[in-house]
């Protein structure tokens, strides 16, 4: 019952409006009370499409919620603590066996409300709310203060609807998103969002769209997309200039998972792949460079999973990646102890990042 609320909310809810003309300019070259009767309709369609605003939210958070349940969330989050508790566990990967990026997917969505997401095809109508307004339309409500607002409000819209994305991709099996071609579809979608002007100037917009981003090519992973074998420096340059120019940590945390997800696939490959000179080069700058403490935390993960095989030790040479840790390991303890007691729950990762980088450092040299 409440999907079919949320069907009416959302969607047909939209399409009244976009039938209803509610942009329309329709004055004719009547007199005075024409024109104010034009005004008056525009403030009416402006307030009903403001609640739609409101209501489509409102159902994309529902939605959203549907996707996880919270007993299901306080699982992972426990195994997580358990994780970070072990060092002889969190450690085990860099010790000579490296890790596996490719996890089994975690489908946590109930049969039910699977079937209802699938039956009402909602993966593609709620990825059509992720799409920025016309130029045109863009302009026209910039130019005056509700329309600054509506704006405001399309974005937190769009920022809810690339959330949900992110929570539906990664809760739903692949044959139920549309197949591995769907899948790349939303990735390539996801890319343009992420490279418009709009998204970059926003910090919040750009979050949640790399956030759906990092879900989509996790999903592609865990499904060895045969795509990934083909990839060169030019279709990832986008994610490296997001990790290296944004300055919102969690957008920088997001391209690293990303960067990370294609790399260790890329390193299953016996025969090194170009990319990971790449990948590697990036990863150790945002070690070095960084000032959030977790995001090199995330880079330093990152490294451990694709490099840990012997047979990228070549690699791990020609990008000089030992000597660069080497040296950047005194930096990061002084950092630690200095900043220990501000970083919060962020702590437990940087310690076992901590520990792990003189693991590698000592079974690469």
């Amino acid at each position: 019952m409440i999907l079919q609320v949320i069907y009416v909310l959302f969607f047909k809810s939209m399409n009244g409006t976009a039938e209803g003309g509610a942009m329309e300019n329709g004055a004719g070259d009547g007199g005075k009370d024409e024109k104010k009767h034009t005004k008056n309709g525009l403030e009416k369609e402006l307030n009903e499409l403001e609640c739609l605003l409101t209501a489509q939210r409102t159902a994309l958070e529902i939605i959203t919620n549907l996707c996880c349940t919270d007993d299901e969330e306080e699982v992972w989050e426990d195994l997580d603590s358990s994780d970070a508790s072990s060092d002889e566990m969190l450690t085990a990967d860099v010790d000579m066996e490296g890790s596996d990026e490719t996890v089994l997917s975690h489908l946590c969505v109930q049969s039910e409300v699977h079937g209802a997401f699938v039956g009402n095809n909602l993966v593609p109508r709620v990825m059509c709310k992720t799409n920025f307004p016309s130029a045109e339309v863009h302009t026209i409500l910039s130019g005056y203060g509700r329309g600054k607002k509506l704006l405001k409000s399309i974005e937190v819209l769009q920022s809810r609807s690339l959330l949900c994305v992110s929570n539906m991709v990664s809760g739903m099996d692949i044959e139920a998103l549309g197949g591995m071609d769907k899948l790349h579809l939303i990735w390539e979608n996801l890319s343009q969002l992420a490279l418009n002007k709009q998204a970059v100037e926003s910090a919040d917009l750009l979050e949640a769209v790399t956030s759906a981003m990092r879900a989509t090519i996790q999903k592609l992973a865990e499904h060895k997309s045969p795509k990934f074998s083909s990839v060169v420096p030019s279709d990832l340059q986008f994610v490296f200039e997001l990790g290296q120019q944004s300055s919102h940590p969690p957008v920088k945390a997001n391209a690293v998972r990303i960067l990370s997800t294609i790399g260790c696939l890329l390193a299953k490959q016996m025969e090194p792949h170009s990319l990971l000179k790449n990948i590697g080069t990036f990863l150790v700058e945002i070690v070095s460079k960084d000032q959030e403490l977790w995001v090199v935390a995330e880079a330093l993960d990152a490294i451990f999973d694709v490099f840990a095989e012997d047979h990228l030790d070549s690699v791990v040479r020609e990008i000089g990646l030992t000597d660069k840790l080497k040296a950047v390991a005194p930096q990061l303890k002084a950092k630690i102890h200095q900043q220990k007691r501000s970083l919060g729950d962020h702590l437990p990762i940087i310690m076992t990042a901590r520990t792990n980088l003189m693991r590698f450092i000592k079974y690469k040299s």
